[in-house]
């Protein structure tokens, strides 16, 4: 009861507080327009805290209740956290693989921090072939001295199955969850 009593003292203070800055503005303009000097109806704006208004648009009314709509709110009811129904369509992405071809030119200790420690280390001459086995693919990364570094030149994916097909985004998409996991170094 005491917050509406308090909401209808401050509309009726800003309704005062309107209407004699009205009557003023109203007093001003018939002095101004009485004035033999000028024959045209005075056209001004209403400007308050940074809003304008022209004059002509501004609603009139006789009885002070009539453009009031005046709501209590209770301090301690519940508020809603229900996020209303978007009226737009929900999009899910897919999640976005990881493509091998990102580690070429990176060290195997680049590496071992993005993938953690390779399923196989291979060695084939100058060549360091580090094998990933995956669910859904296997991924061979080569590593060949370059400039006095070891680093990957290049990158293989296959199905883990002789003869299977290989499914690029799933493979992608197995190589990123590896990818997310934390890093343990032998």
């Amino acid at each position: 009861m005491r917050s509406v009593c308090h909401s209808y003292q401050i509309w009726f203070l800003l309704l005062v507080s309107n209407l004699v800055s009205c009557q003023h503005l109203s007093t001003q303009s018939s002095s101004l327009s009485a004035s033999p000097d000028t024959s045209e109806k005075v056209k001004s704006n209403i400007s308050w805290k940074g809003l304008t208004t022209p004059r002509g648009s501004l609603t009139t009314s006789k009885n002070l209740d009539e453009n009031i709509e005046a709501t209590s709110l209770d301090i301690n009811d519940p508020v809603s956290t229900m996020i209303p129904d978007s009226e737009f369509p929900v999009m899910t992405l897919a999640p976005k693989g990881l493509d091998p071809s990102l580690f070429i030119n990176q060290s195997p200790e680049q590496l071992i921090l993005n993938l953690g420690v390779p399923t196989i280390l291979r060695q084939e001459g100058r060549v360091d072939i580090w094998q990933y086995q995956l669910p859904k693919c296997v991924v061979d990364f080569f590593f060949y001295a370059k400039a006095g570094t070891i680093v990957a030149t290049h990158t293989d994916m296959r199905s883990p199955f002789l003869g299977g097909t290989l499914d690029v985004a799933a493979c992608e998409l197995a190589l990123s969850k590896i990818n997310q996991k934390p890093v343990t170094t032998p």
